[in-house]
C-alpha cells in the first residue's frame, strides 16, 4: 500500500490504523501496544467482502462508543472472535510510525497507587 492510499482510508475511516513497517504499510486495528510489541489486526487479509463490511462496522462502533482504552476485542466480545485469524505482531522495534486510535496498555498501568499509612495509638488512660 502507498502513503497516498493510506491516507485516503485515514480520512475516508479514522477509526482505522496505519503502521509503518520496512516492509510496508499496513492498515488495521491495534489491539494493543506494550513497552516492546504491537498487535494489529490486518485488514488486508479478510477475504470476503461482507465481512469486511461488518469488521469496519464494528471498528465504528467500539471507535464512537468505547473509552478507547478497552482493547476492540474486549468491547466487541464474541462478535470480533472470527478475526482473531487476522491479528499479527510485531516487535515495535520494527515498526517505523503509528497513525490511528492505539491502545497503549503501558500508560494504563502507570496509573499511581496510592497507599493509606494506619497507624496505632496506645489506649493510655481508658479503663474499662
Amino acid at each position: 500500500m502507498k502513503s497516498d492510499e493510506s491516507e485516503i482510508i485515514i480520512q475516508q475511516y479514522p477509526f482505522l490504523s496505519i503502521i509503518r513497517r520496512p516492509e510496508g504499510i499496513m492498515v488495521g486495528v491495534i489491539q494493543k501496544i506494550t513497552s516492546t510489541h504491537l498487535w494489529m489486526y490486518d485488514y488486508s487479509m479478510i477475504m470476503e467482502d461482507r465481512r469486511k463490511k461488518r469488521f469496519l462496522e464494528l471498528v465504528e462502533k467500539w471507535y464512537y462508543q468505547s473509552d478507547l482504552k478497552t482493547p476492540i476485542d474486549i468491547f466487541c466480545g464474541m462478535d470480533f472472535a472470527c478475526y482473531q485469524p487476522q491479528l499479527r505482531g510485531f516487535s515495535l522495534k520494527e515498526v517505523e510510525d503509528i497513525i490511528g486510535p492505539q491502545i497503549n496498555l503501558n500508560e494504563q498501568f502507570r496509573k499511581r497507587i496510592k497507599r493509606k499509612n494506619l497507624s496505632l495509638s496506645s489506649s493510655k488512660g481508658l479503663t474499662s
